[in-house]
């Protein structure tokens, strides 16, 4: 098939992160084909031509060799949308790019929506219920409008201390936007730098974001009591 004869549906991606390819992952695969190496077909639905396992290889191939260049592809047969997403999962934690605990957490919550069985999504990601649902906790945040969001590591401490309660635009924008590093360390890392004269380009805009920064500093150093950490 031409690649440009394939869809890829976000709706079956089981990522966290919509339209988001990984870069480094997609270089990897030019490379690859640059060298000869064949790389396994995509696997689509049979029917609708959407993608279910290859966006990435899919995207290596369009950047390429463009989008009229014919691919191997294997074509399956599935029940509904519900089935192909279980088995976007279910090959995307087997091979090629690890899945993150918060792919994992956002693909839990997207399969719910489906009205997916919490067993079969544990089965799909090769664990047990009881330890899926468990991890899912500890990566799902409750916005003030009721929508459920998987969040990354640095955003844990957070759920724990909402634990259960609706979090505030500011609390949902840092959720969002959070990455794997906890917020200690981003504090660990602008110390060093503060203290590296030279090392920040100062304009305007750094200078104002600094100031910015000194007030919020003072205003929850005023208001945020410290906690002794076991």
């Amino acid at each position: 098939m031409k690649v440009a004869e394939l869809i890829r549906d976000w709706e079956l991606w089981p990522r966290h992160e919509a339209q988001a390819l990984d870069g480094p992952n997609v270089k990897r695969m030019i490379e690859a084909l640059e060298a000869g190496i064949v790389l396994p077909p995509p696997i689509a639905d049979e029917k609708s031509f959407r993608v279910i396992d290859g966006f990435h290889r899919l995207e290596a191939y369009d950047r390429l060799y463009g989008p009229e260049h014919k691919i191997e592809v294997e074509l399956r047969t599935y029940k509904d949308d519900a089935e192909m997403l279980l088995e976007a999962g279910r090959l995307n934690w087997r091979h090629g790019l690890q899945m993150t605990p918060k792919d994992r957490a956002h693909f839990f919550l997207k399969c719910r929506r489906h009205k997916i069985p919490a067993t079969r999504i544990a089965e799909a990601l090769g664990v047990k219920r009881d330890v899926l649902q468990a991890k899912v906790k500890s990566r799902v945040l409750k916005t003030e409008s009721g929508e459920q969001i998987a969040v990354s590591a640095g955003a844990r401490h957070l759920v724990e201390e909402l634990d259960g309660k609706p979090a505030n635009a500011e609390q949902e924008h840092f959720a969002r936007t959070g990455t794997a590093l906890l917020p200690e360390a981003y504090i660990s890392i602008l110390l060093n730098a503060l203290r590296a004269d030279g090392s920040i380009r100062v304009s305007e805009k750094v200078r104002a974001k600094l100031e910015a920064l000194r007030d919020e500093i003072d205003r929850f150093l005023e208001s945020m009591p410290c906690k002794e950490i076991a």
